[in-house]
């Protein structure tokens, strides 16, 4: 009987894993945390998107419309003008904002992810209350604040961009060790 013993050498494929997971675990550098920090971008530009769109009555099917708000300057016979309160006023919007960090804005890298929303100190500039505070409170609603859901799960496109940034991180990754 003749026989071969062949042995694979596994170390560059653990060393390409162990660098996929320290980037995936919070790394500060590297093509998968570029991946996530485009996640925040594309996140942030879908619910932006979403937010002037709701806020102006439309809707995109994912969750119900949102009730107008009264504007708060009265016009005529004491009558309040329509409006979009939310995107006229601009301070919870422009927290959103996909290409600059704004007071309200927070994004922070977290094990395998990424954390987007509303926080900080900053207040609003006619109120004692956070940016963070009035996004919560639309959010969840409060009192006679009917509630308006603005951080949400992403559509399933959004998600695919997601992934397919992820991807082409670890491409990058896997290239730089040739």
């Amino acid at each position: 009987m003749i026989t071969a013993y062949v042995e694979i050498n596994l170390d560059r494929l653990n060393e390409f894993r162990s660098r996929v997971e320290a980037e995936l675990k919070g790394s500060r550098k590297g093509p998968i945390h570029d991946a996530f920090i485009q996640w925040g971008a594309r996140y942030r530009a879908y619910v932006s998107r979403r937010f002037k769109n709701y806020s102006r009555g439309g809707s995109d099917g994912t969750s119900p419309r949102w009730k107008p708000l009264k504007h708060p300057r009265k016009h005529g016979r004491g009558k309040y003008k329509k409006a979009s309160v939310l995107i006229d006023t601009g301070v919870l919007w422009a927290s959103l904002s996909a290409t600059e960090v704004k007071p309200g804005f927070k994004q922070r890298r977290v094990a395998y992810g990424l954390n987007v929303g509303f926080g900080g100190p900053h207040r609003h500039p006619k109120g004692k209350a956070t940016i963070a505070d009035i996004g919560t409170f639309h959010h969840f609603g409060k009192g006679r604040l009917p509630q308006r859901k603005i951080i949400v799960k992403p559509p399933k496109k959004v998600q695919r961009q997601m992934r397919d940034d992820l991807q082409r991180g670890i491409d990058r990754l896997l290239d730089a060790g040739n």
